[in-house]
């Protein structure tokens, strides 16, 4: 709905220049960036990075209800139960 009310001609345009290592497509005070950069990186801080939790069991471990969650625990830890059906 917005781009059909705007029209390019009149659109007051900004030239960006954005620079390695970051590629900011927004205006931006670049004064300190030298300073900025100078400090430690996310990546020198943390060099080891992860994709987090990873469960490859979400349809097991997570529901929206929780009595349905606690049936498959009990149902896990129960060893009369065959989990070939869970």
């Amino acid at each position: 709905e917005y781009l059909q009310k705007q029209n390019i001609k009149k659109t007051n345009w900004t030239e960006l220049h954005p620079t390695s290592p970051q590629y900011l497509f927004v205006p931006r005070d670049e004064r300190r960036s030298k300073q900025f950069l100078s400090y430690w990186s996310i990546q020198d801080i943390f060099p080891v990075n992860s994709v987090g939790i990873v469960t490859s069991r979400d349809n097991f471990v997570i529901d929206f209800g929780k009595s349905n969650l606690l049936k498959r625990i009990r149902q896990f830890v129960d060893e009369s139960f065959d989990d070939i059906f869970v």
